[in-house]
């Protein structure tokens, strides 16, 4: 009888542990998805009007033939905790920005004209080869 409950707890034991272990192994997976490569992005200006332009320039990527493409998270969608990984496509300012044979880009793109005043995220997903997979460094630009 002892034993049959030992063997009974083990076994649960082993059920509760291997779902832990799954749930971790997918969170790692899902977290992997999108920060394989994370790359570098600068922004200038860092700050400026609705509808002005920024340069944004990223290092540190995936090399040609990789494309990217920019998105804009405004300071309303920041409060509301939205962020790059969750964009829509209205979010995007650029794409089809292809990388160089050092996994570099340099881009401009213009800051939505119906842009709220505040903090802003701007930052870079990978549209080929693999979707989502990379992505850049989260920047600040406040409008002004």
């Amino acid at each position: 009888m002892v034993g049959t409950r030992t063997r009974s707890t083990r076994r649960a034991w082993g059920v509760a542990l291997g779902g832990v272990a799954m749930s971790v192994a997918v969170l790692a997976s899902s977290a992997w998805a999108c920060t394989a490569v994370m790359g570098k992005l600068t922004l200038n200006p860092t700050s400026g009007r609705a509808g002005s332009t920024v340069k944004a320039a990223a290092t540190g990527l995936k090399v040609a033939p990789a494309k990217y493409r920019l998105v804009f998270i405004d300071s309303r969608e920041l409060k509301a905790d939205k962020g790059c990984h969750s964009s829509t496509s209205s979010d995007i300012i650029k794409r089809g920005i292809q990388t160089d044979s050092k996994g570099a880009f340099s881009a401009k793109a213009a800051i939505p004209t119906t842009a709220p005043r505040g903090t802003s995220l701007i930052c870079g997903l990978e549209t080929y080869p693999v979707r989502n997979q990379t992505a850049t460094t989260h920047e600040t630009y406040t409008v002004l």
